[in-house]
Formats: C-alpha cells, sequence, structure tokens
C-alpha cells in the first residue's frame, strides 16, 4: 500500500493545468484525460504526443497537431474551437486543429 505522501506526489505529477483553451468543456476533458494517460504510458515527449494527436484525429477527424515539450514557444492559427495549452505535470502540450 502506498503512503500518503507516495499517493499525493504521484496526483501532484499528474495534475492538470489548462493555460489557454478554445474547446467546448467536453473536448476539453477529453483532450486532459488523453493527455494524462499519454503520459502516464510514455516517458518520450514524440510518443506522447503522437498518441494525443491521434486519439483526436480518430474522435473529431480532420488534421490535428500536438507539440509535447518543457521549453519551448509556439505561435499558431487554429481553427475555431479546436485549440487547448495545458501542463501535465512537467510537460507543456498544445493541441490544435
Amino acid at each position: 500500500m502506498e503512503s500518503k505522501q507516495g499517493l499525493g506526489s504521484i496526483v501532484q505529477q499528474f495534475k492538470p493545468a489548462v493555460i489557454m483553451t478554445e474547446m467546448d468543456m467536453t473536448a476539453q476533458t477529453q483532450a486532459i484525460d488523453i493527455a494524462i494517460d499519454a503520459v502516464r504510458k510514455h516517458s518520450a515527449e514524440r510518443k506522447i504526443a503522437a498518441e494525443i494527436k491521434r486519439a483526436f484525429d480518430r474522435k473529431y477527424g480532420g488534421k490535428w497537431h500536438c507539440i509535447v515539450g518543457r521549453e519551448y514557444g509556439c505561435y499558431l492559427d487554429h481553427a475555431e474551437n479546436c485549440f487547448i495549452y495545458l501542463f501535465i505535470g512537467r510537460y507543456a502540450i498544445a493541441l490544435w486543429r
């Protein structure tokens, strides 16, 4: 059994922080859930990004784009209501169509 402190650090590690979004709440919640799952499964940023992108391609169609990293800036155009920028633990994630 994990100690409460250990469980707390795990929760903190995957705690989402949405910085900016132009998505409805359903898509936003799905993006967060998919991102948390991808971060739990993969340590390579490229694999995290690929999993998130493919999940949104399947769920919402079209061509989605995803960047995952720890230090980057971005400036991009996106389709209406198709953008989220968030942190999951130490990873910054930008997802847009």
